[in-house]
């Protein structure tokens, strides 16, 4: 039997069990239910709860909820003061007397609420007119439709690695024309604070004192765009147009079939089974032709150029003048070509003639090296072919460049590792 009471609370309440809770809540015999939220995420979740306690009482006018949370969650207060019979104090606080005590996660439970009677009376939450009125004047300046942005939540969570989104690879959302976007940010990563210097967006997380600051923001914008955390329950209690980007796989609470049982009106984005994936980042090698071993392994963001850039590094890094490179067909370009041999390397780099000249020409191609350096060039497949199959990375369990460039790096080593006993067992 499941208790939501106990004696510890410092009220008067009593222990009941959940089909007790449900009974007495719906015939109104209760002046006072002490209900707490001392779980996961407090913020969102008191957001996503107190609806379903709003709702539920309907039946039943008079009854008061008291709602106890952390003392950095009493932000809250203001948001939550225009609900109907709904208190809200700090942890720290005396409690008053009470009938019954239930966590906040326990309410469904408690009302029986099954997907098909979730409660979804949009909007319970509004923002305060002071708050309007300080936030009005800034936003309405700007030209343009006005959507605010949420790109990454709490990086302690522990599936952020799926959740949050880098802010460097949203920039093609933010050069859509006639569009103003506002960042409702409040706690940045190293890497976002460096995108943010050259992003166009208005970044007002600093600004941004509590939530009641964030609800007046997200009231007076014409959309919030935002991942899975606390501003996307905001968004969606407020009732303002909302789009929600999900994981392949997201919290229980967005369901499966892209719509929300809460927030109805929510557009939900989820990678689609089947659907390609982006390309983020790419691996690099350098190998040396003798005895097929690997010289360097790095990880960039993927672009256009990152492929012959790397290149040129690693050769400025590693390759002696007088050295010979072997490359496929992508590497024949005039800049690479010229970079190699600014660095004293000779570019055996496959021609690539399809409508267009070669920058190879026949004072490297008539040498004898030139073709022993097509056939050896090739060998570079078998350690990507090592690392994507039995390394595992054709599909990588990492989220974010330092983890995906450390696995690669230890990758590439343990190819080597591997390698070198077949080739002192064959000297």
């Amino acid at each position: 039997m499941l208790v939501f009471a106990s004696s510890d609370k410092g009220g008067t309440g009593r222990s009941v069990t959940s089909s007790n809770v449900a009974y007495q809540l719906a015939l109104s015999t209760l002046d006072v239910c002490y209900v707490d939220f001392d779980f996961g995420s407090p913020t969102a979740g008191a957001i996503f709860g107190a609806e379903d306690y709003s709702v539920g009482t309907t039946s039943g006018a008079g009854t008061h909820a008291v709602l106890q949370g952390d003392a950095d969650n009493i932000e809250l207060c203001d948001l939550l003061a225009g609900m109907d019979g709904v208190e809200v104090i700090a942890r720290a606080a005396a409690l008053p007397a009470f009938d019954l005590h239930c966590p906040l996660g326990s309410l469904p439970l408690a009302f029986k609420t099954e997907l098909a009677s979730v409660p979804a009376a949009i909007p319970y939450l509004r923002a305060s007119e002071a708050r309007l009125a300080g936030w009005r004047p800034r936003l309405e300046a700007l030209p343009g439709k006005r959507i605010a942005l949420a790109f990454a939540g709490n990086p302690d969570h522990i599936n952020d690695r799926n959740r949050s989104i880098a802010l460097a690879r949203l920039r093609p959302l933010l050069s859509v024309p006639g569009v103003s976007f506002v960042s409702v940010q409040r706690d940045l990563r190293e890497a976002d604070r460096e995108a943010l210097r050259t992003a166009a967006l208005t970044h007002l997380g600093p600004e941004l004192a509590d939530f009641a600051d964030t609800a007046a923001v997200l009231a007076l914008a014409d959309l919030v765009i935002t991942v899975d955390t606390s501003v996307a329950h905001l968004a969606g209690a407020l009732g303002r147009p909302l789009w929600v980007l999900l994981p392949f796989w997201p919290d229980w609470r967005w369901n499966l079939d892209g719509a929300s049982p809460w927030y109805p009106d929510a557009r939900l984005f989820r990678k689609g089974k089947g659907k390609e994936a982006k390309l983020c980042y790419m691996g690099h090698i350098l190998t040396e032709n003798r005895h097929g071993l690997i010289v360097e392994a790095r990880l960039t963001e993927a672009s256009g150029t990152a492929e012959c850039a790397t290149a040129l590094d690693m050769v400025a890094d590693n390759v002696g003048a007088g050295s010979t490179l072997g490359a496929d067909k992508n590497y024949d370009t005039a800049a690479f070509v010229a970079g190699c041999r600014a660095h004293g390397c000779v570019p055996h780099v496959a021609q690539n003639t399809s409508n267009r000249r070669s920058a190879i020409d026949a004072r490297t191609t008539r040498h004898p090296g030139y073709a022993i350096s097509m056939i050896k060039r090739k060998r570079i497949e078998e350690p990507f072919g090592w690392m994507k199959t039995v390394g595992g990375l054709r599909k990588t369990r990492h989220r974010g460049r330092p983890l995906v460039e450390w696995f690669f790096v230890l990758t590439a080593a343990a190819y080597n590792l591997l390698r070198i006993p077949k080739l002192l067992a064959a000297a």
